[in-house]
């Protein structure tokens, strides 16, 4: 750009003097019949007989002395033609000696200066002109502007890229993680039933228990307990799945919340290995759902809290209600187990997403595949209902269901 500018300056330099010269010597000899024609297409002196003349004052002997100030003005108006509007300084000097013979706006000054060619105006080169542009790179950069807004645009567009680039590539990394989360877990619960399946398998083959039947019974129990374990986890993956694409479909029907939930705290009561208090109070007693999806739910939820509940016993309080305001019945779920930090209330509902699962794992804590709640939240969005969560660590976890009336 600097160079594009200067080549721009020096060109109306050089047509500048030539003017000047036609314009001195017009006024100086108006009859003489040695004329002095200017082409502004050639940039170029000539006279009467189509002759190229040098830019010398010699053109009619030395008589004739530039005119610094009738220059000036033919240089700035030939600036402005071309839309440059730089301040500067016109030299007349002796190229030889460097002796300044005289100058205009000798009052300017700049840190920043270019200079133009050097013009000889006289044959023995002892005097030259040569303009001295000064802050010369404000006015190219006003002549960048539309560069500029366009380079910054194309930078943002760039750092927009690399940005997104990086996010990608932590996507990528989380998934990476959670694919070995999800790998160490899987491996983890599916190694114990698979475990207690060949164990079983081999007991029962041995023919060691054909004169017990009881125990035999027993072992065909636990195989089968386990069997539909990991049946009941792969139905989830793949159900998850048809959740996500949005191909289930509901059989919505008016379902008695208390006819449901009793036989689902019974089979808890009788499962595990502590104490459980379940406390139900219903003020509205029916909700509008699909009566199985509505029951693996509620036992998700319900196996969440005593999962994560203290050790001596589990106090779970179920209650219902209908908002008039927001058009929906609420179920809510609260228990006094070991709660959740902020952090770890914004992921619960991700795939895989067991908070901590490996750290918990290596701890004795409980372990899974973060499956529950996903599915969970994927059910109640298939409803057109939402699931909420509210936690104090150490205190209580507590999850509204949300089912539009």
């Amino acid at each position: 750009m600097e160079k594009e500018y200067m080549e721009k300056v020096n060109k109306q330099l050089v047509r500048s003097i030539n003017k000047e010269i036609c314009k001195r010597f017009s006024i100086r000899y108006p009859n003489s019949n040695y004329t002095i024609s200017y082409s502004q297409k050639s940039d170029a002196l000539f006279d009467k007989s189509g002759t190229t003349l040098p830019i010398v004052d010699n053109i009619y002997g030395n008589k004739i002395s530039i005119q610094l100030n009738s220059l000036d003005t033919i240089f700035r108006s030939s600036l402005n033609e071309i839309d440059l509007h730089c301040l500067y300084q016109l030299i007349l000097f002796n190229p030889q000696t460097k002796r300044v013979i005289q100058n205009t706006n000798s009052n300017l000054s700049s840190l920043y200066t270019l200079s133009t060619i050097v013009v000889p105006v006289r044959s023995d080169n002892s005097v030259a002109i040569q303009a001295i542009i000064m802050s010369p790179y404000k006015d190219i950069l006003s002549k960048m502007t539309l560069l500029l807004i366009a380079t910054v645009l194309m930078f943002i567009l760039i750092l927009y890229c690399i940005v997104y680039q990086i996010r990608i590539i932590i996507r990528q990394k989380k998934i990476a993680t959670v694919r070995e989360d999800f790998s160490y877990a899987m491996v983890h619960d599916m190694k114990t039933p698979l475990s207690s399946i060949l164990m079983g398998a081999h007991v029962l083959r041995s023919g060691k228990l054909e004169s017990k039947p009881e125990k035999k019974e027993r072992y065909f129990n636990i195989i089968e307990e386990e069997t539909q374990r990991l049946l009941s986890l792969i139905n989830k993956i793949l159900l998850i799945s048809k959740l996500e694409n949005e191909k289930i479909e509901l059989k919505k029907e008016w379902i008695d919340i208390q006819t449901l939930l009793a036989p689902i705290c019974e089979k808890f009561k009788l499962k595990a290995n502590k104490e459980i208090i379940f406390t139900i109070t219903l003020n509205a007693s029916k909700i509008y759902a699909d009566e199985e999806y509505l029951k693996e739910v509620m036992e998700n939820i319900i196996d969440n809290s005593i999962k994560y509940s203290n050790p001596e016993e589990v106090h779970i309080t179920i209650t219902s209600e209908n908002d008039e305001k927001e058009c929906c019945s609420i179920i809510r779920i609260k228990d006094n187990g070991i709660g959740m930090s902020e952090e770890d209330m914004h992921v619960i509902f991700d795939k895989f997403e067991r908070a901590s699962a490996v750290k918990r794992t290596s701890k004795g804590g409980a372990t899974g595949f973060g499956l529950g709640l996903n599915y969970v939240f994927h059910v109640m969005k298939a409803h057109n209902g939402r699931i909420e969560v509210n936690s104090d660590k150490n205190k209580y976890s507590e999850f509204a269901l949300f089912f539009p009336l």
